[in-house]
């Protein structure tokens, strides 16, 4: 939580807001979750944008889940901003709480964009929201800048009055570089690491079209960045002396030539990492240039032990690309966590069994097995009733304590040390 550089009272006020909560929640990158444990990364939506805004306005950074801060502690502390636009993250878990909040927060003439997985509705119903001017389905994209500043519309937003322009596909953008240090990075925790973490974005979206996810070509699109404003955020992250760096794209080196130079650029600093990989672009060459670059997790996507699942679900991996992936990783000293989706129609009631058995075929470091939701901007799958919901759920979470509890700890253990040389 901060307020910009520059602090010239001719540029307009915006605030950036992660709304309370009652209970923990992640609302960034179109995602509505509740975390499993402690861990909390960093409202990569509102760093994003901050960068965009930097000497175009005074920026007010507010994470209140983080910081703990209770709706009336906020509602003073805008009052004293009397900011000229809000963007806020808006979850579907926490959607009636959040919209409340924001018309309590909206004066007459601040500007209010919302972010967060509520804005890919494409049925918003603004009539019931009047205080909403604008929903963002790309928190990268130039346009949302220029709105929250000056009202103009265009490409990816969507207003009561225009729909928004397609995803995009294969394109570049810039969007200046993350302040970092504009948040107190000590707050935040992520599983498996100790210490300070900072978030790092070199792509937006996916240009995979896996059924479940709402992050795909179909949904948010695919773009990267341009690598040499990823340089030029090394660079700041080198002076915070930043230690481990989480890489929060959907699929890191989706793009594999621009993966492949954006791990030269870190081959050149000392960032211990991790970030989400595909099974199917794990080759000898980039599993030698993850591990060049510092790389220490990857977090790899298996959906469900049985490949028929997979298939379904437009993954259609075999069992053989996760063996020959995670091998590859391991014979360069990358751990690599497993994650699944149960919670379907059609899985058998002992699925959480199955996922953890392909975890320890793949001799996985940990293994996550998630409770599948339906995301707006997904294609809909038909879940499991509310009563079996509730056994997959208790089911995946004592398979999960079985396997990781042991493996977390042998985990941290070399970790640290390797951390204390």
């Amino acid at each position: 939580m901060n307020h910009g550089k520059d602090s010239s009272r001719n540029l307009p006020r915006v605030l950036l807001l992660n709304p309370p909560a009652a209970k923990p929640v992640l609302r960034d990158y179109y995602c509505s979750t509740r975390p499993k444990t402690s861990y909390y990364w960093q409202p990569v939506d509102l760093l994003c944008l901050a960068a965009q805004l930097d000497k175009r306005a005074r920026v007010l950074m507010v994470d209140a889940v983080t910081h703990g801060i209770p709706p009336k502690t906020l509602r003073k502390m805008v009052k004293a901003f009397a900011p000229h636009a809000i963007y806020c993250m808006v979850s579907t878990l926490t959607e009636q709480e959040d919209l409340a909040l924001l018309k309590q927060l909206a004066g007459e003439k601040a500007r209010i964009v919302i972010g967060g997985e509520a804005a890919l509705n494409p049925n918003f119903f603004f009539e019931e929201y009047p205080v909403i001017d604008a929903l963002a389905l790309d928190f990268t994209a130039p346009e949302l800048g220029d709105f929250l500043l000056e009202g103009r519309v265009s490409g990816r937003l969507r207003t009561r009055d225009q729909a928004p322009g397609p995803p995009p596909n294969g394109t570049e953008y810039s969007m200046g570089v993350t302040p970092h240090n504009t948040v107190d990075n000590a707050l935040y925790k992520i599983p498996l690491w100790r210490g300070v973490f900072h978030s790092l974005l070199t792509d937006f979206g996916c240009p995979h079209r896996c059924s479940f996810c709402n992050s795909g070509l179909h949904s948010l699109g695919h773009k990267t960045r341009k690598v040499k404003e990823i340089g030029q955020e090394l660079e700041l992250l080198k002076r915070l002396e930043a230690k481990q760096i989480y890489l929060r794209d959907m699929t890191f080196g989706a793009n594999k030539s621009h993966g492949h130079e954006v791990l030269d650029l870190l081959a050149g600093y000392p960032f211990t990492l991790r970030g989400y990989l595909r099974a199917d672009q794990i080759t000898p060459n980039f599993s030698k240039s993850l591990k060049r670059a510092g790389f220490a997790m990857a977090q790899i996507g298996v959906e469900s032990p049985l490949p028929e699942a997979r298939k379904a679900m437009g993954k259609n991996l075999g069992d053989e690309v996760f063996i020959k992936a995670f091998r590859q990783l391991h014979e360069q000293g990358i751990e690599a966590g497993a994650h699944f989706m149960v919670g379907f129609d059609q899985d058998h009631p002992l699925i959480a069994r199955y996922c953890v058995d392909m975890a320890a075929k793949l001799g996985a470091a940990y293994c996550s097995i998630n409770i599948y939701e339906h995301r707006l901007g997904a294609r809909p799958i038909l879940p499991a009733d509310r009563v079996r919901r509730h056994w997959f759920s208790l089911h995946a979470r004592a398979m999960m304590a079985r396997y990781n509890a042991p493996r977390q700890a042998r985990f941290l253990l070399t970790h640290l040390k390797k951390q204390a040389k």
